[in-house]
């Protein structure tokens, strides 16, 4: 079975590509597989010392937890941008998969993304 993969970001961009990927699954008879990938939280990228301790980060206030203060989670703001994807081609009746990710879009969407795991 053919497979088409799509980053979705929930841009204007991003939603005529959706809608021409499905008109391309559906003309091939694929499966489509819509990946929203979310950066990850800047503190996950930060610096560490030897040990494992976090090193500080000048213009950044501490971190309560493991989430910056007003900053939405990640992984759910890639599924919100899924489920927009999701109402989006509801009507179309195509087999599609949806997968949220963290990380850097290149590395997340890159040729060698063989395993997918739909959310």
């Amino acid at each position: 079975m053919k497979t088409i993969l799509v980053g979705y970001d929930a841009s204007d961009a991003a939603e005529r590509v959706l809608d021409r990927a499905a008109e391309l699954a559906e003309a091939l008879s694929a499966h489509l597989v819509v990946v929203s990938v979310s950066p990850a939280p800047l503190h996950a990228a930060a610096p560490t010392l030897e040990g494992g301790r976090s090193m500080p980060v000048p213009g950044v206030a501490s971190l309560p937890g493991s989430e910056l203060e007003g900053e939405p989670d990640p992984k759910e703001l890639a599924q919100r941008r899924l489920e927009r994807a999701r109402a989006r081609l509801a009507a179309r009746g195509l087999d599609a998969d949806y997968v949220a990710e963290v990380g850097s879009p290149a590395e997340r969407l890159s040729p060698s993304l063989t395993s997918v795991t739909p959310s």
